[in-house]
């Protein structure tokens, strides 16, 4: 009885030591997906600095079962790689957590297109609030014209985002062996770059108002049995900034000949286009957005984050103010740049995270 007593005390203890205790397991692989073997990572609790190692199998797979509880900073050591660092993980009784990681060759792309088309025939389901459906209906008696592309409506919108870390300092590609000024140096940089690239907004043709009469605007008058195109050919590297606030035919964006004011028809006639034309639109919007980093740690508790970033960097042009109404004698023709778009803005900032 009394060895039973004791088998069966240590049994007891051996249970509840195992009851605070965890598990850290995952998998590890290179760029294609294919697992990566002999690949070291380290585990420090940051609560007691002990440390912990493993090595990944020939599946890819590690495991480091048995540890206290706590918050615990893992280091991956790949050859070929940069060394990928996982700060405060933290591991509960009996939890197993699994922390996989698929190196990359220091590039990084995010991309997406999106093709749409919205139709509405008021801009607010709340009335005119702030505006919102001003000149709306422009016609009560043919409210079919109001039916139309939205004015938030893009028909092709494409987003992508780079990061590049460059291939410098200990355990890269390049200077991997090199001293520590050297390193501090060359090594911890990042290009990183964003695009946005949207077709342009739907635009609607204007007319003279009808007179002894309430609408509140009138809409253009189109003439254009043939089909032809509404968009003039029109070229930003010939714009005449001279001009730009006088008829000249270098800045005319739209096809003016399909349109008329509607009152050189009779003189209440009401317009017949749409609120808005989605075969007229205005120029696309094109925006590209660069940014430098250099990131290093002067100790192991700080890391320091230089950045250079460039706004605009290619410093383009958004021409979006296009005179829209058949009665002015600029009709069709860009009159400004959007302050849509800012000019291109250089900045540079520090960051300290601790």
């Amino acid at each position: 009885m009394l060895r039973l007593a004791v088998v069966a005390f240590f049994v007891a203890a051996f249970v509840c030591a195992q009851q605070d205790r965890a598990t850290f397991t995952g998998n590890v692989t290179d760029p294609s997906g294919a697992p990566l073997s002999g690949v070291k990572i380290e585990l420090a609790n940051t609560a007691t600095n002990s440390s912990y190692e493993s090595l990944t199998n020939e599946a890819g797979r590690y495991s480091v079962p048995n540890l206290p509880v706590g918050a615990y900073k893992l280091t991956f050591h790949a050859p070929r790689f940069k060394t990928y660092v996982r700060e405060s993980v933290t591991l509960s009784v009996t939890q197993v957590v699994r922390v996989n990681k698929r190196f990359s060759a220091g590039l990084n792309l995010l991309s997406n297109y999106t093709f749409s088309k919205s139709i509405d025939n008021v801009r607010s389901a709340f009335g005119d609030t702030w505006g919102a459906n001003s000149g709306r209906p422009a016609n009560y008696y043919n409210l079919a014209l109001d039916k139309s592309i939205s004015d938030a409506d893009r028909t092709h919108t494409f987003k992508v985002a780079a990061q590049y870390d460059l291939p410098f300092g200990r355990g890269r590609r390049f200077g991997s062996t090199a001293r520590r000024a050297v390193d501090s140096a060359f090594s911890g940089w990042t290009i990183q770059y964003i695009g946005n690239y949207n077709s342009g907004w739907p635009l609607g043709i204007g007319g003279s108002g009808t007179p002894n009469s309430n609408f509140a605007t009138n809409s253009g008058f189109a003439i254009n049995p043939n089909g032809r195109p509404l968009i003039a050919g029109w070229n930003s590297d010939r714009i005449d900034m001279s001009r730009i606030n006088q008829p000249s035919a270098a800045n005319k964006f739209i096809n003016t000949s399909v349109f008329v004011d509607p009152i050189a028809i009779g003189r209440y006639q009401r317009g017949n286009t749409s609120y808005k034309l989605s075969q007229l639109r205005g120029p696309w919007e094109l925006s590209d957005d660069f940014s430098l980093q250099k990131n290093f740690r002067p100790l192991e508790s700080l890391r320091i984050q230089l950045r250079a970033e460039f706004l605009n960097a290619f410093n383009r042009t958004l021409w979006g103010n296009i005179e829209v109404n058949a009665s002015s004698p600029l009709f069709g023709q860009v009159t400004g740049a959007s302050d849509w778009f800012s000019p291109r803005k250089i900045q540079f900032g520090v960051r300290a995270d601790w």
